[in-house]
């Protein structure tokens, strides 16, 4: 999977190289007879599947047809074949011929061959003791699945890792390198970036962003060195090339060594590059070979350092710098025991249910565990721990019992509470008997039931028993039963005893009569009930008969009106039949009380009857006052100089003795009552003014109660007072009549115009101080 980015460039190359192989053809270059000139099993180029110009030649194929392929493209492109399972590659091996040295591996299934071609045009073997642990520089072609496949076997077989160190965005070239596990002091022209922490979450996610980083990065990151090139191995303080801190630690050093020691006469420039990780976080170069990193969060950051020289020559090695999050600081749990910390039993309840569902962690709280003991009991044995979240205890005894939930979350971190079980032994009351209640019998009836089944014990009764213990022969049913049936009784008195025993053998008794006596009928007893007084206007009462007894039995009762007689219409009872009825619809008659007789008639199962009557006297409250009926706000409008306040449809029961209207004492002074009306019902106030008048009426009854109530007055002033002349007649000897009042009024409205409305609101005959004053003559323009 650390190849697949590079799928486009390696189809791309292996299209260019079908066609030149095509031309070759074309022109006629033909493949050369070859032959193997050195084989190597269990081998394997020390370049792996970075060797220059490495190429899948077929698949599924013997290895004298793998040498066949490889003879057919030329020395130029093939000198190398490996055989890696089913696998034929060919490789070139012009440029770099370490890369094409073998290693042996003696696990892995592979042979690595060198091609003889007949015109002697082969390359030098590398000596194959070159230490597998050896870093090399190569530009390969690019890779594709095939690859990966041999890649990853690789990897797996000889325990090397290949890893990514940049990407030349503008050539489709590679820079690899391989680093055997024995290589980790070993120097190293180029290294691993991928974070070596052991988490594979963390793994993972620094791999797609460091793929992703280099991919963007620019060809000038990594200068590409001549296949001559002197190689510098730069190694850093960082063990396996990785620096881990934890955080709230945020800033880390980094220190970078070369070997061998650099030349003082070559000029190198050092350069320290962030390729991957968290935007946050500074990178700052303290001296050519110590960096520091500051204000780091977590995630993990690929640092790389390089030095180049003027000569040519070149190094760099890479550190992964993982932070850590802060480590958690862990509370212990919560443990709670429901439903409560104090249970109380009372046998024959042995069992109880304690949940620890309520118990609470700050972390992952579903995955803590429960354990709960038996601290303390009533048995010297204790009940085996359970660790479930709930507990289920049964078969308890009396006695306190002390029960420990202990709760452990997942770091181990615990917490424990105690429930206290107090189981209380039972209470067995002894049984109350009740046979029921005395019986009386006339004769010729001579069956009763007796019931028993009131009888009580707190554990329940187990059996019953009655027994005669006076009178005279009887057939009793169900004597072991809770119901006792008799029959064929004969006059006399009888006494029945029921005794019944609960499950403890304790036991009690009771007694029951039962009289048979001869028939001798009298007449019932009839009883009305007592007099009744209500006051109006309470109307209603109810008449209670059950007073009323018989020897036997009262079957029939009868309520009937007496007296008024011209009442019997106006009132209601409700049910003349029954024991007790409610009549409705009561009143006073006139001023004097008024009395209501009842008549209650009972008959007996003879047809034997008598009566009773009962009085109600309905009166009237005196203290109820009388009721006042006015209009409490009176507007008028001068110059109106008369106001009629009237109160004459107040009304009383017993009817009303006075009327008393009283002015308050802030109205105006002008204004009168006209005299006697201030004790009558109707007030006539006059030659009042613009303003308020406050007058409070006081209404006795016969009976002295009374009721107030204020008439509030409002004068309000003339509409037309702006608009007011006064014209006076000269002529004293004129009597004005109707009709000439009506021709002045034609005469003004012609005079000012046929729009002029004359409004005569007063005349009066002037004192003789007024005799000599001059006509006044109203201009035209005004109304």
């Amino acid at each position: 999977t650390e190849y697949a980015i590079y799928g486009y460039a390696l189809e791309k190359m292996t299209i260019q190289l079908l066609c030149f192989l095509l031309v070759l053809c074309v022109v006629g270059v033909c493949p050369e007879q070859c032959a193997v000139l050195q084989e190597y099993s269990h081998s394997y180029p020390l370049g792996k599947v970075s060797v220059e110009g490495i190429h899948m030649l077929a698949k599924n194929v013997s290895l004298n047809e793998c040498l066949n392929l490889c003879c057919d493209e030329g020395p130029a492109k093939c000198q190398y074949i490996w055989k890696f399972r089913n696998n034929c590659v060919g490789m070139p091996c012009i440029n770099n011929k370490t890369a094409c040295s073998p290693q042996t591996f003696e696990k892995l299934s592979s042979i690595l061959v060198v091609v003889k071609y007949n015109n002697n045009n082969n390359i030098e073997i590398e000596d194959q003791t070159t230490p597998a642990s050896s870093d090399v520089i190569v530009q390969p072609s690019p890779a594709g699945p095939v690859f990966d496949e041999l890649a990853n076997e690789l990897s797996s077989s000889s325990s090397q890792q290949l890893n990514i160190v940049s990407v030349s965005t503008t050539s489709s070239q590679l820079v690899l390198s391989t680093l055997t596990s024995q290589s980790a002091n070993s120097s190293s022209a180029s290294t691993s970036i991928l974070p070596s922490s052991s988490s594979s979450e963390v793994k993972a996610s620094v791999l797609m962003t460091s793929v992703t980083s280099l991919v963007k990065s620019s060809s000038s990151v990594v200068p590409t060195p001549t296949s001559h090139a002197k190689i510098i191995t730069v190694a850093t303080d960082a063990i396996n090339k990785t620096k881990e801190i934890t955080l709230p630690v945020n800033s880390v050093k980094i220190f970078a060594s070369t070997w061998p020691e650099l030349s003082t006469a070559v000029k190198y420039d050092w350069q320290w590059t962030q390729l991957f990780g968290p935007s946050e976080g500074f990178l700052s170069v303290v001296g050519e070979k110590e960096a520091d990193l500051t204000g780091l969060v977590q995630g993990v950051y690929g640092i790389k350092v390089s030095v180049t020289g003027d000569d040519g020559s070149y190094g760099e090695t890479c550190v992964n710098v993982t932070v850590l999050p802060a480590p958690r600081m862990n509370t212990p749990p919560h443990p709670v025991i429901t439903p409560s910390n104090h249970l109380l039993l009372h046998l024959p309840t042995d069992s109880a249910i304690l949940e620890a569902t309520g118990s609470t962690d700050d972390y992952e709280a579903d995955k803590m565990t429960y354990k709960w003991e038996e601290i303390s009991g009533p048995l010297e044995t204790r009940m085996p721990p359970s660790y479930e979240q709930i507990l289920y205890l049964k078969d308890l005894i009396a006695g306190t019992y002390i029960i420990k939930l202990t709760v452990t979350d997942v770091d181990g971190a615990s917490n424990f509470t105690t429930a206290n079980i107090t189981v209380l032994a039972s209470v067995d009351n002894p049984p109350i008997a009740n046979a029921g209640d005395a019986q009386k019998l006339v004769w010729p009836h001579d069956h009763v039931v007796l019931y028993g089944n009131a009888s009580f014990d707190d554990n329940g009764i187990v059996t019953y028993n009655w027994k005669k213990s006076v009178g005279p022969g009887v057939d009793m049913q169900g004597s072991f039963t809770p119901i006792l049936v008799l029959n064929r009784l004969q006059k006399g008195d009888y006494v029945f005893t029921l005794t019944v025993t609960d499950g403890s053998k304790q036991q009690s008794t009771a007694e029951v009569s039962v009289a048979v006596v001869e028939e001798a009928n009298k007449p019932p007893v009839a009883n009305a009930g007592s007099d009744q007084t209500i006051s109006w206007p309470m109307d209603s009462v109810t008449l209670d008969g059950s007073s009323s007894s018989d020897d036997q039995d009262v079957v029939q009762y009868h309520w009937t009106l007496v007296r008024p007689v011209g009442a019997i219409g106006q009132l209601d009872i409700e049910m003349p039949r029954g024991v007790s009825t409610n009549v409705t619809r009561l009143c006073v008659r006139g001023k004097s009380p008024t009395v209501y007789e009842f008549n209650l008639t009972v008959t007996d199962q003879h047809n034997l009857t008598s009566w009773d009557s009962v009085l109600v006297t309905v009166t009237k409250d005196a203290s109820i006052p009388p009721t006042i009926v006015v209009t409490l706000q009176v507007e008028v409008s001068l110059p109106q100089h008369l106001v009629v306040l009237n109160a004459s449809r107040s009304h009383d029961d017993f009817g009303i003795a006075s009327y008393q209207w009283m002015p308050y004492p802030q109205n105006l002074a002008i204004g009168e009552m006209m005299s006697g009306s201030e004790h009558s019902a109707v007030l006539y106030f006059t030659n009042f003014v613009e303003g308020v008048y406050l007058f409070n009426l006081t209404v006795h009854n016969t009976y002295h109660a009374h009721s107030s109530a204020v008439v509030n007055v409002t004068v309000l002033p003339d509409v037309h007072e702006k608009n007011l002349v006064q014209l006076f007649l000269a002529d004293r000897s004129v009597v004005l009549t109707l009709a000439k009042l009506t021709l002045l009024k034609e005469m003004i409205c012609n005079e000012m115009g046929t729009e002029t409305k004359v409004i005569v609101q007063e005349t009066r005959q002037l004192l003789s101080k007024y005799v000599n004053y001059p006509v006044l003559h109203v201009p035209s323009t005004r109304a």
